[in-house]
């Protein structure tokens, strides 16, 4: 199965458990928008729970992201 696919599945899926909708509804009705807000939120939850667990909450970024997020911040 195309990686894609998948990923597309597994996002309508968990978008119709968390939302209490047929995916098909979801189709149907979703657009871009409810696609950010449910993964924003997702990643923010997951994020907060690793925060409270200590988990390393650095994974979601590749080193480099957090180097030139350092290197702009402390530039000011």
């Amino acid at each position: 199965m195309d990686p894609r696919l998948h990923n597309l599945i597994m996002l309508v899926d968990a978008m119709a458990v968390t939302y209490h909708v047929l995916p098909s509804k979801l189709l149907e009705e979703g657009n871009t928008l409810d696609i950010q807000v449910f993964t924003h939120t997702a990643t923010y939850r997951d994020r907060e729970r690793k925060l409270k667990a200590g988990e390393d909450v650095t994974d979601t970024y590749r080193p480099e992201e957090l180097e030139e997020i350092w290197r702009q911040k402390t530039q000011r």
